[in-house]
């Protein structure tokens, strides 16, 4: 399959940042927590009468790295095609080379090839797409897609200075992406240890993709902001109480 053929390409963003789509970062797709071992299939995110479902093998923050390093080479090459090896990518996430992280990488892009994604809503007809595809290229490499949905989406994306996220714990990257989605300014964001599925509350977001207990939900959520705060994420007088996070986040510049 060629997703290429019209000739379709990532806006550019400047490399030191790292970009996800907006509807993306807002969901469950990519949890924080450790992958299930059942795969996945059922809703993800529900804003009002719009619901995102996925179905797939259960996708994590490392799987999120891996996803957000082939999004910028094809930013960087102009191609939403990119034929690349396991090594490439683990230089390209800074990970050593040997056997037992190139087993990481092609595992990670075989479950990114596996997931996909319907958003639905209503009145209107379903989109369907997959966070990668293949195409017939090299046989000895990766060859890697990305779907014309998938672009459009990119269209609205959210920028993270990827010196900070690097450093980060997975619930704290998982939050500083989510932060960053809800604009510049004082915000609030409401939290909740499994995934809400009334759309009468849209706001609440599985960050963990396990229940937790309330209290063990409150101690990590805690542990991700203090680390928010010490990186310069966020500003340092945010307030966490019964799931409300109260944040100024701190502008991206470009």
């Amino acid at each position: 399959m060629t997703a290429n053929k019209n000739n379709m390409k990532l806006d550019f963003f400047p490399a030191e940042y790292l970009a996800a789509p907006r509807l993306l970062v807002q969901s469950a797709v990519f949890i924080s927590g450790r992958r299930r071992s059942a795969p996945v299939d059922g809703n993800v995110a529900v804003w009002g009468n719009v619901v995102m479902s996925m179905t797939g093998s259960s996708l994590n923050q490392f799987d999120f790295e891996v996803w957000a390093a082939i999004l910028k080479s094809m930013m960087t090459n102009s191609s939403i095609e990119l034929s690349t090896s396991r090594r490439e990518l683990c230089r390209s996430l800074g990970f050593s080379t040997g056997q037992a992280q190139l087993k990481r990488i092609e595992n990670s892009v075989t479950r990114l090839f596996n997931t996909t994604l319907k958003i639905s809503k209503e009145g209107s007809e379903p989109k369907i797409f997959s966070l990668l595809q293949e195409f017939e290229g090299p046989k000895s490499a990766l060859n890697i897609a990305l779907a014309p949905s998938m672009v459009r989406l990119m269209q609205n994306k959210i920028l993270v200075y990827n010196f900070k996220f690097e450093g980060l714990k997975p619930t704290a990257k998982k939050l500083y992406f989510l932060l960053s989605s809800m604009g510049d300014g004082q915000k609030r964001l409401i939290l909740s240890s499994k995934l809400q599925k009334d759309t009468t509350k849209p706001g609440l977001i599985d960050i963990f993709g396990s229940k937790l207990s309330q209290k063990e939900f409150n101690r990590q959520i805690r542990l991700a902001l203090k680390q928010l705060e010490f990186t310069g994420c966020i500003e340092p007088d945010w307030e966490f109480t019964h799931r409300h996070i109260n944040f100024m986040i701190r502008p991206v510049s470009l």
